[in-house]
């Protein structure tokens, strides 16, 4: 099976803390226990926080949708990101 997932930190002060973090490594673990193979997330261009969050786990970009999303007046490309097995192996090895 496959899945699309995705976590949010809305408190700003619990930010940068390592929650989503571990959150996201929790979560891959259990959709594994549970058999899901293909994991994917989604989010938007000017994501900077969320996206070096999904290159340090292992999803690489696999789709893009140029224009799809405004913030604050700025037009934003719609990302999809597959998780990568040896990259998630990697992040998971630098964590132990």
């Amino acid at each position: 099976g496959h899945c699309t997932i995705g976590v949010d930190i809305p408190d700003l002060s619990a930010r940068r803390k390592g929650y989503a973090t571990a959150a996201w490594d929790l979560f891959i673990q259990y959709m594994i226990s549970n058999g899901i193979k293909d994991i994917y997330t989604q989010t938007w261009s000017g994501n900077e926080r969320v996206l070096g969050l999904m290159k340090k786990i292992g999803f690489e970009e696999c789709n893009r949708i140029h224009g799809i999303r405004t913030v604050r007046g700025q037009c934003y490309d719609g990302l999809t990101f597959k998780l990568k097995w040896e990259k998630y192996k990697a992040f998971r090895a630098s964590i132990a």
